[in-house]
C-alpha cells in the first residue's frame, strides 16, 4: 500500500466513519437513487481521520467519475453494435487510465476513478444500451451523494489525525514498466468481458471493479493485494451472510447492523499496517452484501454473486500477471 501513512484509530474514527456511511445511504435512498449501495460505498472510501485527505479524496473521486461517465457515454455510443469496436475501446480505456494512475503524482486517484467509470459505463451498454444515460447518471448523483455526506460529516465530526491518503501516487515514482502495467489493465477489462459474455457469469459489475483495483506496478504486490482481497471479501461476505440468515427484515435492525460492520471493520481499514487493506475490503464487502437495491438482501444469492465476482476477477488478474511477468520480476514468495 504504497503512500499511505499509518493512523491511530479510534473509537471516534470509527464512528464518525459510521455516521459518514449511513448517512449516505439515508441520503441517497431519501433522493430516491437506485443503488445507494454507490453512495455507501464511496463514503467508506472517501471517511479519514482528517477532512483534508476526505476533501482531498473526494474531489479526486467526483473529477475521475465524472470524466469517466462522460466518456464512456459518449464514445461508447459512436461505436454502437460494433462488437469489435466496443472490445477495442473498453481495452484501451481500461489500459490508459491504469497507465495514467501511475504515471500521474497528483491526480492517480481521479485516473483510478475515471477507469472504474469508464469500464462500468461500458459495461453497462453491453447490457442495456437503451438505458446507457439513465445508469451513467444514476452513478455519477449517488457518488456525488456519498462525497458530500462523507466530506461534511467528517468536516463536522472528524479530528486532526495524521490522515491516511492512498491512491493518489504511483507505487513507484518512475517511467519503466508504465507500458507493460497498461497492457495488464487493459487485459484484464477485456478479460472481464469474454468471461461474461462466453459463460454468462453473475455480476459483471464485481468483476469489472476487481480487474481493476487491484492492480500495482510492483507484480508481488499485486499477487498480494489480491490475495488479501479475497480474503477482506470473504470476511465481509460471512458477516453480510451471518447477519441476512439472522434477519435484518427492520429498518432499525439493518441500520444497526450495517453500522456496526463498518465500525469492526474500520478498525484494521484506518488504523494502518500490513492488514489494512484487508479491513478495506472486508468494510466493502459488508456494504455490497448488506445493501441490495434499497434495502437490505432478501435473500443470499446477491450476496453470493458479488463474491464471487470478485474471486473471478482477481483470479484472472492474478493469471494474467504471470503471463505477462517480465523474466526480471522476482519469484512469487
Amino acid at each position: 500500500m504504497s503512500g499511505t501513512v499509518a493512523t491511530a484509530w479510534t473509537a471516534r474514527t470509527g464512528l464518525v466513519t459510521v455516521a459518514a456511511v449511513l448517512l449516505s445511504v439515508l441520503a441517497a435512498m431519501a433522493a430516491g437513487l437506485s443503488d445507494p449501495w454507490w453512495a455507501a460505498i464511496t463514503a467508506w472510501r472517501v471517511a479519514d481521520t482528517k477532512a483534508a485527505v476526505a476533501l482531498v479524496r473526494g474531489v479526486h473521486r467526483v473529477i475521475g467519475t465524472l470524466a469517466g461517465a462522460a466518456f464512456g457515454f459518449f464514445a461508447f455510443g459512436l461505436v454502437t453494435d460494433m462488437p469489435l469496436a466496443q472490445a477495442l475501446l473498453i481495452f484501451a480505456a481500461a489500459a490508459i487510465c491504469t497507465r495514467q494512475r501511475f504515471a500521474s503524482t497528483r491526480w492517480g486517484y481521479a485516473w483510478v476513478m475515471a477507469g472504474i467509470t469508464t469500464i462500468l459505463v461500458m459495461v453497462q451498454g453491453l447490457q442495456d444500451p437503451a438505458g446507457l444515460f439513465d445508469f451513467a447518471e444514476a452513478r455519477v448523483q449517488e457518488i456525488l451523494c456519498g462525497v458530500v455526506v462523507a466530506s461534511a460529516v467528517v468536516i463536522l465530526l472528524g479530528g486532526e489525525g495524521a490522515g491516511n491518503l492512498t491512491g493518489t501516487a504511483p507505487a513507484v515514482p518512475k517511467t519503466e514498466g508504465l507500458d507493460r502495467v497498461a497492457l495488464l489493465g487493459g487485459c484484464a477489462a477485456l478479460g472481464v468481458i469474454i468471461l461474461w459474455d462466453i459463460f454468462d457469469l453473475p455480476a459483471v459489475v464485481q468483476m469489472a471493479v476487481g480487474a481493476v483495483v487491484v492492480i500495482d506496478r510492483d507484480i508481488i504486490m499485486l499477487r498480494r493485494k489480491g490475495g488479501q482481497r479475497l480474503f477482506g471479501c470473504l470476511l465481509g461476505g460471512l458477516y453480510g451472510v451471518l447477519m441476512t440468515g439472522i434477519g435484518v427484515d427492520s429498518f432499525v435492525l439493518w441500520t444497526t447492523v450495517l453500522g456496526a460492520g463498518v465500525f469492526l471493520f474500520s478498525r484494521s481499514a484506518m488504523g494502518g499496517g500490513p492488514d489494512a487493506y484487508v479491513g478495506f475490503q472486508g468494510g466493502f464487502a459488508v456494504l455490497t452484501t448488506l445493501i441490495v437495491g434499497d434495502g437490505p438482501p432478501a435473500t443470499l444469492v446477491p450476496i453470493i454473486e458479488r463474491f464471487a465476482g470478485n474471486g473471478i476477477a482477481v483470479g484472472l488478474l492474478v493469471v494474467l500477471s504471470f503471463v505477462l511477468a517480465h523474466r526480471d520480476d522476482p519469484p512469487p514468495r
